[in-house]
């Protein structure tokens, strides 16, 4: 069962992403870049991670690319096109899903 957010609860609050070159690179890419997405996470919380994008959604394993002191950092790649690519995490930790796109 999908329990609620708990402001308590610090992995919620380690959860981030957003369009800077820090956690997209390129930050501004062109069609037919390839595009390395990332989002920051507690280090060593046990959790899977996933990029969901496009319409209808496809799903993408992220993998863990780097630790520091107190993230662990994940990545997935993709290819742009002509159009927006629209993106958000699924992340499973314990028995709860967290749905995180940014906002």
């Amino acid at each position: 069962m999908n329990q609620p957010y708990n402001e308590q609860d610090v992995l919620f609050s380690s959860i981030f992403s957003d369009g800077t070159g820090l956690f997209r690179q390129p930050a501004e890419p062109e069609p037919g870049d390839c595009v390395a997405i990332r989002l920051r996470i507690q280090r060593g919380a046990d959790v899977m991670v996933s990029m969901l994008r496009g319409f209808p959604t496809v799903m993408a394993h992220m993998s863990r690319y780097k630790s520091d002191d107190a993230f662990d950092w994940y990545e997935a790649k993709i290819y742009c096109r002509e159009q927006p690519v629209f993106y958000s995490f699924l992340i499973k930790w314990e028995d709860r899903y967290i749905h995180y796109n940014r906002l």
